[in-house]
């Protein structure tokens, strides 16, 4: 009889971090009004309970060190601890988020989006800066059944993995590599190809002829100059109903960590720890053999990784 809410951001741009912030804190606060209007209680220990969790990131300024992240994550102390005494309130919580069509979690984002637009209208810093956000929130019924809603903008991304190894995805990232996000983006007059002078790397979108913004994804909270191109900040939602006794592990991350680790990868890693229930060791050890992957292929550029491991009982 719980609600959890997990999610991560990740900022790009020269104001990306200063956007995860604030974005960070419209979500948190948008979602804990939606709660305590139906009278829910913070505590120290959900229901739905979790032997370890952990998110570790690259630290934005030493790129081979690994610390706690600071700037793209969401705000999981505020979230990730609400706890529902009685099932006719979270029955009701449940529809209120899922009712005509998620119009709750679409209204958040519309949300954002209109109070970015008045905030940097004059100064312009949102013009080539945004945000990739996911949202992982999961109920627990009195029958042990999750109900899962996955919220997705960008190319973040999460999976599920189950007892016997399955992995679930709960959402596939918008990238120009996605046929319905690249025909969006072309019969708005985009280009998609890789940096020119290169032809290596993630497909990018481009202005005809013009050598920006030069964005991988396509979809995002800010990038305001892109929105020509067909660039919108409307998430993708998917529901899903899981029996709670055959997940194992949640793993969130940004784009840098799918961009080198597979899921498979990334399972066998995460595995050897739920072992030994480590739940640090595996969000640590994403990261370390991402962040080497990295540098061997991008040694120039600050590694973009952040991962949040959770590990079921």
């Amino acid at each position: 009889m719980d609600i959890i809410i997990f999610g991560v951001l990740n900022g790009h741009g020269a104001f990306g971090d200063t956007l995860s912030k604030e974005i960070s804190d419209f979500f948190s606060d948008y979602f804990s009004q939606i709660i305590s209007v139906n009278k829910t209680e913070i505590v120290n220990k959900p229901k739905i309970d979790f032997n370890k969790l952990a998110i570790f990131a690259t630290n934005w300024y030493n790129k081979s060190q690994i610390a706690f992240n600071s700037k793209n994550n969401f705000n999981i102390k505020k979230l990730n601890l609400i706890n529902i005494q009685n099932n006719n309130i979270i029955n009701k919580t449940y529809k209120d988020l899922s009712k005509d069509n998620y119009s709750k979690i679409y209204e958040s984002f519309n949300d954002i989006d209109k109070k970015l637009h008045e905030k940097y209208k004059e100064n312009k810093k949102c013009d080539d800066s945004g945000i990739s956000i996911n949202l992982v929130i999961i109920f627990n019924f009195i029958n042990n059944i999750n109900k899962i809603i996955s919220v997705n903008l960008g190319n973040t991304k999460s999976i599920l993995i189950k007892d016997d190894k399955r992995i679930k995805e709960l959402n596939i990232p918008h990238t120009p590599c996605v046929k319905e996000e690249r025909l969006r983006i072309e019969q708005h007059g985009g280009i998609i190809d890789r940096i020119d002078w290169l032809k290596v790397g993630p497909l990018r979108v481009w202005f005809k002829g013009k050598k920006y913004p030069g964005l991988t994804i396509t979809r995002s909270l800010g990038d305001f100059e892109a929105i020509p191109l067909g660039i919108i900040s409307t998430p993708d939602i998917k529901e899903y109903d899981v029996d709670e006794e055959k997940i194992k592990i949640l793993v969130m991350a940004t784009n840098g960590v799918w961009e080198f680790l597979t899921n498979d990868k990334v399972m066998d890693i995460t595995w050897k720890f739920y072992e030994s229930k480590d739940a640090q060791g595996a969000a640590e050890k994403i990261i370390e053999i991402a962040n080497r992957i990295w540098n061997l292929k991008n040694p120039n550029n600050i590694p973009d990784l952040t991962a949040g491991v959770f590990f079921f009982k």
